[in-house]
């Protein structure tokens, strides 16, 4: 058995699962109004953390089913870090709704949260009738039938069309986190190893879209990313996937990166949070350059 077998063997054992997207926010109240009233998710989950930093964890939940824990409470804390589905995570330092030249960057188009909906020009109607608003709307090119809003701190998010066959009823279902990457030869393989898998793939002339997720043992995942099944499936899912794009020939660019949302001056998008049954352990898995 090689090195890397072995390193394989050791990460399947961790049980790595896609929890959270996280993204800095400046006036908590505010922007878990947008998501939870606008955008139809529950707040699931509330901590404090060591760092002083609120966290707020939402969720989509399937239409009609009630959440049974207090925010914040040891119950909703167990079932945050047990859920099998992935949360929306806003990071609130105390105070920063107050301080004028306190500001989080919300990225360049080189992220977004995508929510799916039966109707977007419905569903794009409602948003604007609450005030919300867009970079570009439905009706507008390019990619007409897609929109683009902006939730309080100017993170876009995507407003898509879901398949007429979901098995769920919700208005809105936070569907995706889209981000740019450099090179996808080197991107999958190391979310891969985290467990997921690539179900869906939609090339163009220009980039490619890659959409990963951990397909459910009983409902797995169409063997041929491109096919129209793989298109269908993803389309279909309440929980929300992770959405990479590749704008071809940045990866023969030797000086070209994306920044990360971690930058001075430029912190906004936090990063993606994996559960697993035991730190230490998934650490040394992953080994040294993780």
């Amino acid at each position: 058995t090689t090195t890397a077998e072995k390193m394989a063997t050791n990460l399947e054992e961790q049980n790595f699962g896609f929890h959270t997207s996280a993204l800095r926010v400046k006036n908590a109240s505010a922007s878990v109004d947008f998501y939870v009233k606008v955008m139809g998710m529950t707040l699931i989950d509330k901590f404090e953390v060591n760092a002083g930093q609120h966290l707020y964890y939402l969720a989509t939940l399937r239409a009609g089913e009630a959440y049974p824990h207090e925010p914040g409470s040891t119950a909703a804390h167990k079932c945050t870090l047990t859920t099998p589905s992935a949360n929306l995570c806003l990071i609130h330092s105390p105070g920063s709704e107050k301080d004028d030249a306190f500001k989080v960057h919300p990225g360049e188009q080189d992220k977004d949260g995508g929510f799916n909906c039966t109707d977007p020009v419905a569903s794009c109607a409602g948003l604007e009738a609450k005030g919300v608003v867009f970079k570009k709307k439905v009706d507008e090119e390019p990619m007409k039938g897609m929109a683009f809003a902006l939730d309080p701190d100017g993170y876009c998010v995507e407003v898509v069309k879901r398949s007429a066959n979901a098995p769920f009823s919700n208005e809105f279902n936070f569907s995706q986190t889209m981000l740019r990457i450099k090179d996808p030869s080197k991107t999958l393989p190391f979310y891969e190893r985290l467990g997921l898998t690539c179900v869906r793939q939609k090339p163009t002339s220009a980039f490619t879209l890659y959409f990963l997720y951990k397909a459910p043992s009983d409902k797995p995942a169409p063997t041929d990313p491109k096919s129209d099944e793989a298109t269908e499936y993803v389309k279909c899912q309440l929980a929300p996937l992770i959405n990479f794009c590749h704008v071809h020939g940045t990866e023969t660019q030797p000086d070209f990166k994306y920044f990360v949302g971690q930058e001075e001056g430029r912190q906004g998008f936090a990063q993606l949070s994996f559960l697993v049954d035991n730190v230490p352990a998934a650490a040394k898995a992953l080994g040294p350059d993780c």
